[in-house]
């Protein structure tokens, strides 16, 4: 029985960290796994989300479960197959530091056989002629694509599965959509800046324009909902203080701040950058308008782990990026096979300072 859409998350969840303890050799191949009480203390969970894990990994080969003689871990690797990481805006090939997302993700790739042995996740461009030719032969399981809706890539509709990470609002595109919250991570952002006291707050979005003109209205007027977000946090947001800009102009982040900051008897003492392609804009011009960082304007952008905070002054609020890229290939394993239909899966935010 696969799991529920609803339960699917927390037993993806546990079935990621038993082929952890496995390929870090916690368990070693022919090892006995602890019983189905004792693993679902280890990871506080219940035994039925436990037994649901187990099932999945019994059935993709990484554990074997005998009655009466438990479960213990395969002898050998399983073949899973292969994915390819699209990402439209960067292609597999991007300039380090061009995006803290788009690094980690390029970085993570290259650590999935460890994570998840027999999968392979490699990057591709999504105009590849070579792409299309390889989900023709059927030798691809599921593309996860990182980039706006209309740059899909072309062997969407081929029948392959595709994961698509995008905020929420934007059009449902693929069969395991990864839905980022704006509102979910502003106010986070919110809550660990006002515990800065900071109370006036701006907020430069790098993403509306990656939307076409049919989408945007459907979103409202982006300014004033985050503005409201801000509020409802428990802070104070001036729609005048939410800029929307170009992350690919990197002027754009320099006239987001001369328009957030140029009035001193009006103007935020915090900003939120929802993306982190504008963080090294923003700084500069910051430092341009003789602004101090962090002890006279705090920011909160994006991070994806605790080595992300680099002591640089910039609070950092992000998600578990591994779980997220394993629980998307998992399953588009799933819909390879013909199981289930489509899939949502939420990120969640939280501040990642020690």
């Amino acid at each position: 029985m696969i799991p529920s859409v609803h339960d699917s998350d927390l037993v993806l969840g546990i079935v990621c960290r038993i082929r952890q303890r496995i390929a870090e050799g916690v368990w070693a191949k022919g090892s006995q796994l602890p019983n189905r009480i004792e693993l679902a203390t280890l990871f506080q969970t219940s035994s039925s989300t436990v037994q649901a894990a187990i099932r999945i990994l019994n059935a993709d080969g990484s554990v074997i479960t005998r009655k009466r003689a438990g479960t213990c871990v395969a002898t050998s690797a399983p073949e899973y197959g292969r994915f390819a990481l699209v990402m439209s805006d960067h292609g597999p090939d991007p300039l380090p530091g061009s995006g803290l997302f788009h690094d980690k993700l390029l970085q993570l790739a290259t650590q999935v056989p460890t994570l998840h042995v027999g999968w392979r996740l490699e990057p591709w461009r999504a105009d590849d002629p070579a792409l299309l030719t390889l989900v023709r032969s059927g030798g691809l399981e599921g593309i996860l694509y990182i980039g706006s809706p209309q740059k899909i890539p072309p062997v969407a509709g081929t029948g392959i599965p595709l994961a698509c990470y995008h905020y929420e609002g934007a059009p449902w595109y693929g069969d395991v959509n990864i839905i980022a919250r704006k509102q979910d991570f502003i106010a986070t952002c919110t809550q660990v800046l006002l515990r800065q006291k900071k109370q006036r707050i701006g907020v430069i979005d790098g993403d509306l324009y990656s939307l076409t003109s049919a989408e945007k209205p459907q979103l409202g007027d982006p300014a004033r909902e985050i503005a409201g977000i801000v509020h409802d946090s428990g802070g104070t947001c001036n729609p005048a203080w939410v800029q929307c800009v170009d992350v690919g102009r990197p002027v754009a982040a320099y006239q987001a701040v001369l328009l957030l900051l140029g009035n001193p008897h009006d103007r935020p003492d915090a900003l939120i950058l929802t993306d982190d392609h504008l963080l090294p804009g923003v700084r500069q011009a910051a430092h341009d308008l003789g602004l101090k960082i962090p002890r006279q304007l705090a920011i909160c952008t994006l991070g994806f782990e605790a080595r992300d905070v680099r002591g640089d002054g910039c609070k950092r609020v992000g998600f578990d990026l591994e779980r997220m890229v394993l629980e998307s290939l998992e399953q588009l394993a799933q819909l390879r096979q013909g199981k289930a239909g489509h899939r949502e899966l939420s990120c969640r935010y939280r501040d990642l300072t020690p």
